[in-house]
């Protein structure tokens, strides 16, 4: 699994907000999974926030904020589908003992993963680490190191300025490359779409990736 300063990476939500999970406990990876949806959905960080272990949630302070912020505003990205599989297996032996335990309030004992396209050729995985809460599964994120919220906030940063550079970068596209771009992506032709980008303008595929993503979400 990925992991940036030590922790992991793509995680979400396990559990209903407080009220949710009143009448629909999270007993099974299945509803743990339904609910990681619909926290990621709502768009809230309150009702994100409110998934987490409580002894998760007892981390969260004006000072460890920016790093679940950081986490909180990279799901909220997605735009999850109808139809989502999902996985879940206990986490090994190997892999546990990779793990900076002292970093987590409680010692994850699950990897829940969430697998979805987001168009009919491109899919994306979600990994949560995952534990009991009492009678339902929670999720179980670290308590941030002052270092690794750090790296939030300076990987925030980049992320806004990249976006602002590829915001004003798709605004410049003039026809008629930006109309074969778009047909080029819409024909199911993405990777070369953003390779034409690339070709065309002298960007990295990074940003070219970031370019056409943004026309195809242009009405």
């Amino acid at each position: 699994m990925k992991s940036f300063l030590g922790y992991p990476i793509l995680t979400a939500a396990l559990l209903f907000s407080p009220i949710a999970s009143a009448a629909n406990p999270a007993s099974t990876p299945e509803r743990l999974a339904d609910a990681l949806v619909k926290a990621i959905r709502s768009k809230n960080p309150e009702s994100r926030k409110a998934v987490l272990h409580e002894k998760s949630r007892a981390c969260i302070n004006s000072q460890t904020q920016p790093y679940f912020d950081w986490i909180f505003t990279r799901q909220f990205r997605y735009v999850i589908p109808e139809h989502y599989e999902v996985s879940t297996q206990p986490i090994s032996k190997a892999a546990g003992s990779s793990m900076d335990k002292s970093a987590y309030p409680v010692v994850p004992t699950h990897q829940v993963q969430i697998d979805f396209h987001t168009d009919p050729y491109r899919s994306t995985s979600i990994v949560v680490m995952a534990g009991k809460d009492g009678g339902n599964w929670r999720e179980i994120l670290p308590c941030p190191s002052p270092e690794a919220v750090a790296g939030a906030q300076r990987s925030s940063a980049e992320t806004e300025r990249q976006n602002r550079r590829i915001d004003r970068l798709a605004a410049q596209v003039a026809e008629p490359l930006r109309s074969e771009i778009i047909a080029m992506a819409r024909a199911g032709r993405r990777i070369d779409a953003i390779r034409k980008y690339a070709a065309a303008t002298g960007e990295d595929l990074v940003i070219a990736r970031g370019v056409v993503e943004h026309l195809l979400q242009e009405k």
